[in-house]
């Protein structure tokens, strides 16, 4: 089932932001994700529109939306390849009409869900925050009418 994030979530979800994100960037230094953890807490996910993924009440899953970028995409490893990450993103499709999201180039997994879900690379930036090469995909309404 998805709904709304609510604050009692938060624990969970950053625990599966921060598992996710050390075991998908394996070419990051996982102090970088670590050093994140308070930002996610007071500023990235109270900041966001954030849709749970809850499966017998736990939380496997969650997106995070900020205006029309595509700010977070994380399900709990033993539950990926479930099609979870494409419910949400059907989700975020519902309450938008335009995407847009950031994928490191090294996460093929991510980058081959995204392709999948219409999601087309527009072009290849540097992170600000990890110093790494990633994409800037999109997707629109327009591209499927």
């Amino acid at each position: 089932m998805i709904r709304q994030f609510q604050n009692n979530d938060l624990d969970e979800i950053i625990n599966i932001w921060l598992i996710c994100s050390k075991e998908s960037h394996s070419f990051i230094d996982s102090k970088i994700w670590e050093d994140q953890i308070e930002n996610m807490r007071i500023k990235y996910i109270p900041n966001s529109e954030t849709y749970v993924f809850e499966e017998s009440d736990k939380i496997v899953g969650f997106i995070s939306l900020v205006d029309e970028k595509l700010a977070a995409l994380f399900i709990s490893p033993k539950n990926q390849k479930r099609g979870i990450g494409g419910k949400l993103i059907n989700k975020a499709k519902e309450l938008r009409s335009n995407l847009e999201l950031q994928v490191y180039t090294q996460n093929n997994n991510a980058i081959k869900i995204y392709e999948k879900h219409g999601f087309k690379i527009m072009q290849t930036n540097i992170c600000e925050l990890t110093k790494c090469e990633e994409y800037i995909m999109k997707w629109s309404i327009k591209d499927v009418i």
